[in-house]
């Protein structure tokens, strides 16, 4: 049974993007009417059942703590006061159904999170496993929103280029539908390399934090790789030189505060011993 069936859904669209089937559903009528607008292009006459659902609060407020939150199946992918945030978290979700077969990069289910200026490289799902630790997650990290990022054959990382027809204020037209001054920016901000890789795995016989080789690096987050057979091979020599010279650990926790915990020590530990990504020194 659907864990979310309760939350009273009204709205039910089925898209094909990339060869893949999918469903949106929404217990908002004009986020519905958003969806319309933003995703007609790619709408199917195919039942799907719904693989994200955006929960909009009954009445939104200028002030105050009102989340709408973004699933993927059953997972609170995002929640945010910012309706524009939940559309652009939602089109780069989308977006990923075009990533299976480019060749124009190796692109992970991978972002970067930093630091007082220090960025490391995670699995993207541990992001929305963290926030669960509360306020103090964000007031420490700056964690971004779009799930992907590109690496390229010299091993730099960059922001996935869209392909989606998609109207270019998409996102702060959900916003001023719901009666909000949303914002989001042109273009997502993805640092060129990192300071620091970081692979999640609970193991609860092992340390909660070990250093790992930059082989077992590459392993891990070619493991993550969308599009690794697209781009035959290529894509690991790009994965291995973004890893090259980098302190590579694996963090080991089942919690969310504890393992926000170890990521914050790990951006610590690197903030005594490399000067911040991009810095030349």
């Amino acid at each position: 049974m659907d864990s979310l069936n309760h939350l009273g859904w009204v709205v039910y669209k089925s898209y094909e993007i990339g060869g893949y089937v999918f469903g949106i559903r929404t217990n908002s009528e004009l986020a519905g009417e958003w969806l319309n607008a933003t995703l007609a292009a790619y709408e199917t006459d195919e039942e799907a059942e719904p693989y994200y659902s955006l929960w909009i609060p009954e009445e939104q407020k200028a002030v105050g703590k009102q989340y709408n939150v973004l699933y993927r199946e059953s997972d609170d992918l995002l929640r945010t006061v910012d309706p524009a945030r939940l559309a652009q978290r939602l089109l780069a979700e989308v977006e990923t159904f075009t990533l299976r077969r480019r060749q124009d990069g190796l692109f992970l289910d991978a972002c970067v999170v930093e630091r007082d200026g220090l960025a490391a490289l995670v699995p993207s799902p541990i992001v929305p496993f963290i926030r669960l630790a509360g306020r103090r997650v964000e007031q420490e990290l700056t964690l971004p929103v779009e799930p992907t990022v590109g690496v390229g054959p010299d091993g730099s990382l960059f922001a996935v280029p869209r392909k989606l027809h998609i109207p270019e204020d998409a996102c702060q037209d959900l916003a001023w539908r719901l009666g909000i001054d949303g914002s989001v920016e042109r273009s997502v901000d993805v640092p060129a390399s990192v300071d620091a890789v970081c692979a999640f795995h609970y193991d609860p016989d092992s340390p909660a934090m070990m250093p790992i080789s930059r082989a077992i690096a590459v392993h891990a987050f070619a493991s993550m790789a969308l599009n690794l057979y697209a781009t035959r091979g290529q894509g690991l020599f790009g994965l291995a030189k973004l890893v090259d010279g980098l302190p590579c650990h694996v963090l080991q926790e089942a919690k969310p505060r504890e393992s926000f915990g170890l990521l914050t020590s790990v951006l610590s530990r690197e903030a005594g011993e490399l000067a911040p990504a991009g810095s030349g020194t």
